[in-house]
């Protein structure tokens, strides 16, 4: 019977190699906009990997613009790292990252044919 690589490897490696690619990325929809988040705060627990949840956050992005792009329907949006909290009961996030992303939104004018990305 073949076995996976990964199975070659001593238990607390598999372990140690399944937090490392783990993120905790959420996605919240509501009216025409999409939030995607990812918790950058590092418990002790060492359950999930921060970076690879702003790898996640970075590619839900890219790729929801490139999807656009490619059915003729160009986006646009905010992208920024901040404070921000999930709130129940439904989870809205609140804080000055949602904040700010709006205020990156808002400078844009309402007339732009193309999308433009701001950091």
């Amino acid at each position: 019977m073949a076995t996976s690589s990964a199975e070659q490897f001593p238990p607390e490696v598999q372990d140690f190699v399944l937090r490392s690619c783990s993120a905790d990325v959420t996605y919240r929809c509501f009216s025409d906009s999409i939030i995607v988040s990812a918790c950058l705060f590092d418990d002790g627990q060492q359950t999930h990997n921060p970076v690879m949840g702003v790898l996640g956050t970075l590619l839900a992005a890219s790729g929801m613009h490139l999807l656009s792009l490619c059915i003729g329907r160009p986006t646009r949006g905010g992208v920024d790292v901040g404070v921000a909290m999930a709130l129940p009961p439904e989870n809205d996030i609140y804080g000055a990252a949602l904040e700010r992303a709006v205020q990156l939104e808002l400078k844009l004018p309402n007339t732009l044919e193309f999308p433009l990305v701001e950091n």
